[in-house]
């Protein structure tokens, strides 16, 4: 995984950062270490710049992922509701033929849409 990488990138800077002190401590005091000391920092910012990167990338990457699974319990809960609704229709009488039958499948389908209005 690329984090653990730049963790053990991590550790070489540190010890990149060590062997620079100890080269630089052992050098004369007349000798110009200048350009040791600004190579290693170059490097360190180098480094913290693409630490940040990752960081914000693996950021972003959970909140994609939060946002891929919210909406796959939104695609289940509909899902879980059109199925409710199939099975109320399945379980409908053929259309009546009488005043009183159809009034009492009127009321019925109107429950019934109530219902999957209530759900969505």
């Amino acid at each position: 995984m690329l984090s653990d990488e730049v963790a053990f990138l991590e550790d070489q800077i540190v010890a990149v950062k060590d062997n620079s002190g100890n080269l630089m401590a052992a050098a004369p005091p007349q000798a110009d270490t200048s350009q040791i000391n600004d190579e290693v920092d170059g490097m360190v910012r180098r480094y913290e710049k693409l630490k940040g990167m990752v960081d914000d990338r693996y950021s972003q990457m959970e909140a994609g992922d939060h946002e891929v699974k919210s909406f796959q319990g939104m695609l289940n809960d509909i899902q879980g509701s059109l199925d409710q609704a199939e099975d109320i229709l399945d379980k409908f009488e053929p259309v009546g033929r009488d005043l009183n039958t159809l009034n009492a499948q009127t009321d019925e389908i109107q429950v019934s849409l109530n219902h999957m209005r209530t759900a969505c």
